[in-house]
């Protein structure tokens, strides 16, 4: 986990579905893995970062 990372609040759409976003600004590093975990109620997924994104 990456220090000083900000997270929105609950943004809720019409159908009542709502989403918040956490961000972070940091300088990555050659060499280096990065990885964002998602959680949605029980399920938890993790994508990889790829530089040439």
């Amino acid at each position: 986990e990456l220090p000083d990372a900000k997270q929105t609040d609950l943004v809720f759409n019409q159908d009542w579905h709502f989403h918040l976003t956490k961000h972070v600004a940091f300088t990555p590093k050659e060499g280096e893995n990065y990885a964002c975990k998602v959680t949605h109620g029980q399920d938890t997924k993790t994508y990889g970062w790829e530089s040439n994104m």
